[in-house]
């Protein structure tokens, strides 16, 4: 249980040396959602204003035949004990109703009330996950999730959302590469708290797929059912195939029907589930309160429709809110939100506010806010503490109990004018604002952050398009590698880019000639990664000459029959044989002095002949000559027009049989699809590929199909020296350029006279 869900002070706190407390208790959270309103109604009790957005409770009248039911039921004397199932009636009404909505037949043998929904996590899990058992729950999530998960023995195994184009998405590629053999459940909460995200039918059937691929329980929350708006009607995972042996739902009245306070919530699912929720019932409240599930009855049962038209008038003033709300935040310095279809909160991305106002903590920022504004909400880390790679900020906005003239316009009006004015502050002391599209070695960012106001992207993939154009837009500087185009689309959307640090060598990526027409500086890394692609190449030409990937994998597969045979797995030396080098500079001479070492005569071709290395007995040929003489070719070439598909299916064919052909330069150098056809047809003997056309590499592409292609993801220069030598570079052009020193290997030389006419 992360801190973050815990209440403050000791978990377990000892009365006497002989009356402890029970240590499990240690992994027993809290819903801190009460933990922030306790700290606001305190403020509020000692004169200062509050405008409370920060639980998700309705200021709305629980519809008056639910009132006159529960009335009527008392006056009756429903005040004693009762089936500790429910009453039977409440359950006929569930079933009917909810199997209605969700298009699917239920028995109330199928419902098991409960006072509220809460108390149904505990009992789910309770009945089907043992102790050490993975559970897959949604962070940021209901804070209960994770506290019951971890207080019952099982192991917490979050899964996360990311913005989507209209709002917030689960995560599904993280979600899959989360099941093991271990995975029991997975609880699944769409129309969910707090983000608002509503799963798309695809993304729903693709839920549905892996739940019933993996053979999982799954926990459907659908305390939001009804709470959608422009006019959506709610859809239930149960009702998909598969699911719905499977899928348990958790049911409550309190949010559809204004009834937070009246406690009344089902278990819904296969009766042998229910059956032993019902048994943990027995053992914990005995039953539900009566007269309220006889108040209950109406809100299933509607009669007249009443109750519906008074859930339509709630739901129409709540997306008069829902609207009004988010118009005002996104108009507020610092904040940005998605509409959401459901539930009544706004999760804001406050990535910028928290840069504004000079936080990085999630208590610090929303404590400073509440204290000079008067507005109270809750942070991400009340749904669960932020999970690795997380780097946007977020807060949470209830509207539910916010009335329009006490609280959303004077507390949105106050939040703008300080935001507003931190702004101001802001800018006079900001520093350059640099954003990396990727993290690099820590000491990268330790020696750049006294410099620069730094902001880094922590997924694999780097940012989309979308995400690089609008953070470039808002930067001074950036960060970038060989997948990051910066063409002039991006330049013309960034009118504050100065500066471009290149992690690479290469720079195929960067459109020069515009970056020199906008003013803005270009540095690379270049010298530090010699050595090491240097070893890579070798370690990939010996891989494939000598057959060792191959090899492991015979091995591996249990084909290794014999004890040792003269012919088995043959391969090819170096020493003695013609090394040809495509491309002589850096990295070309090495791996000429490198080979000749091992005894190999090298051949080179280059568009500049190299005198001093003619005169040390290596031949300059042309390219075709070269491809025909040697056994060994490697490629150190830059890539330009002429250079693309310079390795083509002509060259390929005038190579030796024996040929093994290594390219760590660029992937484009090389026709790849003439390539693998090479290699399959046994025109040459083999390949090591670090560098592709397309990276990551399809699934599909033939050189799959090839045993004597050894292909790695782009390593020429992962080594952790090396890696930490180019963040060091980058950060040294980074701190010259912001502190006016010479930069320390600027690409594009021809900047600084545009830069000077500029200034002039």
């Amino acid at each position: 249980m992360s801190a973050a869900q815990r209440p403050p002070g000791p978990a377990v706190a000892p009365s006497s040396a002989h009356h402890e407390m029970a240590a499990r208790l240690e992994h027993l959270g809290t819903e801190n959602a009460y933990l922030v309103s306790n700290e606001a109604f305190a403020r509020k009790a000692a004169g200062h204003v509050v405008y409370p957005f920060h639980i998700g409770d309705l200021n709305f009248s629980t519809p008056g035949p639910i009132v006159e039911a529960c009335k009527a039921a008392l006056d009756a004397g429903k005040t004693r004990y009762c089936d500790f199932h429910g009453v039977q009636a409440l359950r006929a009404a569930m079933a009917a109703n909810i199997g209605r909505e969700r298009g699917i037949t239920l028995s109330e043998d199928e419902v098991v009330v409960q006072p509220g929904g809460k108390p149904v996590i505990a009992k789910f899990l309770q009945t089907v996950m043992n102790p050490g058992d993975e559970v897959l729950y949604p962070s940021p999530g209901y804070p209960i999730y994770e506290s019951q998960i971890e207080f019952l023995g099982g192991r917490c195994v979050p899964y996360t959302f990311r913005e989507g184009a209209a709002g917030f998405e689960i995560d599904m590629a993280s979600l899959r590469s989360k099941v093991t053999g271990n995975t029991k459940v997975l609880i699944y909460n769409n129309y969910q708290n707090p983000t608002g995200a509503t799963s798309s039918d695809a993304e729903m059937a693709e839920i549905a797929r892996l739940a019933v691929d993996n053979d999982l329980w799954v926990l459907s929350d659908e305390a939001y059912f009804h709470l959608l708006f422009d006019g959506r009607l709610g859809k239930s995972i149960i009702a998909l195939p598969g699911m719905r042996e499977r899928t348990v739902l958790l049911v409550t009245t309190s949010k559809s029907w204004a009834m937070t306070g009246w406690r009344v919530g089902a278990a819904v699912g296969p009766r042998a589930v229910c059956d032993m929720i019902a048994k943990l019932v027995t053992n914990d409240e005995g039953c539900s309160n009566q007269f309220v599930q006889w108040g209950a009855i109406a809100a299933f049962t509607d009669p007249g429709g009443v109750v519906s038209r008074a859930r339509g008038e709630m739901v129409a003033k709540l997306q008069q809110r829902r609207d009004l709300m988010y118009r005002l935040i996104n108009e507020i310095p610092g904040f940005r939100a998605f509409l959401p279809v459901a539930t009544f909160y706004l999760y804001v991305n406050a990535t910028e506010a928290f840069r504004i106002v000079g936080h990085a903590s999630y208590e610090g920022f929303r404590k400073q806010l509440l204290r000079d504004t008067g507005v109270s909400f809750c942070t991400r880390e009340h749904f669960g503490q932020a999970l690795p790679g997380e780097t946007e900020k977020y807060v949470r906005f209830a509207y539910s109990g916010s009335r329009t003239d006490d609280h959303i316009l004077p507390g949105m009006q106050t939040l703008k004018r300080y935001m507003e004015q931190k702004e101001r502050e802001y800018r006079a002391r900001a520093l350059p604002r640099v954003f990396a599209t990727r993290q690099c070695p820590q000491l990268t960012f330790d020696l750049i952050r006294p410099h620069v106001d730094l902001e880094v992207w922590e997924g694999e993939d780097g940012p989309p398009r979308d995400v690089l154009l609008a953070k470039a837009k808002e930067c001074d500087g950036l960060i970038t590698l060989l997948t990051d185009e910066v063409d002039e689309e991006l330049l013309a959307a960034a009118p504050r880019l100065r500066l471009i640090s290149q992690l690479a060598v290469g720079f195929n990526n960067i459109d020069l000639a515009a970056c020199t027409r906008h003013g803005v500086a270009v540095t690379n890394t270049p010298g530090v990664l010699t050595d090491t692609v240097v070893e890579t190449t070798f370690a990939l030409l010996f891989a494939a000459s000598r057959r060792i990937a191959e090899c492991d994998r015979y091995t591996r597969a249990g084909e290794w029959n014999v004890s040792w045979h003269p012919l088995m797995k043959l391969g090819w030396d170096l020493k003695g044989a013609t090394l040809g080098i495509v491309g002589l500079g850096r990295i070309g001479q090495q791996v000429c002095d490198v080979a000749r070492a091992f005894g190999a005569r090298v051949v080179y071709h280059d568009l500049r002949r190299n005198r001093p290395f003619e005169d040390k007995g290596v031949a300059y040929l042309s390219l075709d000559d070269l491809c025909r003489t040697s056994d060994f070719i490697t490629l150190h070439t830059l890539l330009c027009e002429s250079t693309h598909h310079l390795i083509n299916a002509e060259r390929l064919a005038m190579m030796k049989k024996n040929c093994v052909l290594v390219n760590t330069s660029r992937g484009p150098i090389v026709d790849q699809r003439a390539l693998a056809a090479a290699l399959e047809s046994g025109t040459i003997f083999g390949a090591g590929l670090d560098v592709f056309e397309q990276e990551p590499v399809a699934k599909d592409d033939p050189l799959f199909r090839c045993p004597n292609a050894v292909i790695v993801p782009h390593i020429g220069s992962a080594s952790f020296r090396t890696r930490e030598a180019m963040g060091t570079l980058v950060a040294r052009n980074q701190i010259a350029f912001w502190t006016g020193t010479p930069l320390v290997t600027l690409v594009n030389q021809d900047w600084q006279d545009t830069r000077a006419n500029k200034e002039a």
